[in-house]
């Protein structure tokens, strides 16, 4: 289920129900897996004539953030 492929970076697409799905997942792996919580945006594009998802991650004003276990942190 991936949109780009590595390494010809050719897009085969994902279809309305991948979009859904990644986007959902992606959503809740940054609302629940890092504190504090960061809230993205995602939205569908289409390149080609193909569908992708494109995921925007803000600048956060809540610095520093690291992940759920507390190993990684980010600023």
């Amino acid at each position: 289920m991936f949109c780009v492929e590595d390494k010809t970076r050719r897009i085969e697409g994902l279809s309305y129900d991948d979009v859904q799905t990644i986007s959902s997942k992606v959503g809740n792996m940054a609302e629940n897996n890092i504190i504090p919580a960061l809230y993205i945006h995602s939205h569908p594009e289409e390149i080609d004539g193909k569908t992708v998802l494109v995921v925007d991650v803000p600048c956060g004003m809540n610095k520093p953030y690291k992940t759920l276990k507390g190993y990684e942190i980010y600023v």
